[in-house]
């Protein structure tokens, strides 16, 4: 006798006022054996009947919570030294990119070093990812990217969008005395800053005396000059082939100083739309042209993650001088 016929013998009578139907369900009998075919009884809606879950059982020889001894007779408390030792450290971490910057442009010393952590003051400000960066240009508030990427550039009346600038780990934002006054200034990922006016009023200060920080600092600003000036020049006269292998070798560049790039691989956060957004085309055209220099061996674009698989192939696809483009950067 078949299942259908059992089924058929062994129904029990069904109630005239509501049709009887048969719903076909699997259970789990056993932890090991196969699903096995089970007749459940449905008086007009959907049925379920749910099997136990024997593979979740206790065991014997689980691990059970260790308890460590705290040889101190008085509780946990911070000490000064402690908390200074732990404020130090901190400092260290949100001022490292900085440091690493600054010191591939001309060596900072020790004292530019401990200069440059006592200058950044208030707690870290932690903001998700495109939301508005707060800036107080009646302060000359000036603020330091200690992790995430940061974007400057002018909204449309038709949501349409230019990024005229990114901000990495390390650069300071400041909201007047720059052309990042009139701007709008948003966190493209996650980001971490801290409040850093009182180390850009102390490098900015007319007549102030030499030295080795002062010097990495000015041609710092020099570079970030440079880069507007590229932006212009990407914008104005290269097309869309050559405007992303320029933007390309210029990130390359700048995470190599950071000492965040090995080799051609460098970390790359930013969607094809916001790549559009930067070099003035749509996301049709961006698409295809991270194709096409995939298709020529010249870039690997993956999200989050770029490999720039030849570099020498990419700074003659950018077809810019050395004056202006930037070159392959050496180990700082």
């Amino acid at each position: 006798m078949s299942l259908f016929d059992k089924a058929t013998v062994l129904r029990p009578p069904a109630p005239r006022d509501r049709p009887l139907r048969w719903s076909f369900s699997p259970t789990v009998l056993a932890p090991t054996s196969a699903p096995q075919p089970v007749w459940t009884r449905n008086f007009g809606t959907a049925a379920y009947r749910p099997a136990p879950d024997f593979s979740i059982r206790p065991t014997r020889n689980a691990r059970k919570p260790t308890y460590v001894k705290n040889w101190s007779s008085k509780p946990c408390c911070w000490s000064k030294a402690m908390k200074n030792q732990s404020d130090t450290g901190l400092e260290a971490r949100l001022t490292a990119p900085l440091e690493r910057m600054l010191a591939s442009f001309a060596p900072i010393g020790v004292e530019g070093t401990a200069l440059i952590r006592s200058g950044f003051t208030g707690a870290p400000q932690q903001q998700p990812s495109g939301a508005a960066v707060p800036m107080d240009p009646e302060r000359n508030q000036a603020r330091l990217v200690a992790s995430g990427w940061i974007a400057r550039g002018a909204m449309l009346n038709d949501g349409r969008r230019q990024i005229v600038g990114l901000s990495l780990p390390g650069d300071v934002i400041v909201a007047s005395g720059s052309v990042d006054a009139d701007l709008q200034v948003w966190a493209l990922t996650e980001i971490v800053t801290v409040d850093a006016t009182a180390f850009w009023t102390t490098l900015s200060e007319p007549g102030a005396q030499a030295s080795p920080l002062r010097d990495a600092w000015r041609r710092c600003r020099t570079a970030e000059r440079l880069r507007m000036a590229r932006q212009v020049v990407r914008l104005g006269r290269l097309n869309a082939y050559e405007r992303t292998a320029h933007l390309l070798l210029e990130l390359h560049e700048r995470q190599v100083r950071l000492g965040s790039a090995r080799g051609g691989a460098l970390h790359l956060p930013l969607t094809q739309d916001v790549l559009a957004d930067i070099l003035g085309l749509s996301a049709v055209h961006m698409n295809r042209t991270l194709q096409q220099l995939r298709r020529n061996v010249l870039v690997d674009y993956r999200a989050g993650r770029t490999v720039l698989q030849d570099l020498p192939g990419l700074v003659q696809a950018a077809n810019l001088s050395a004056v202006c483009g930037p070159l392959i950067p050496t180990a700082f």
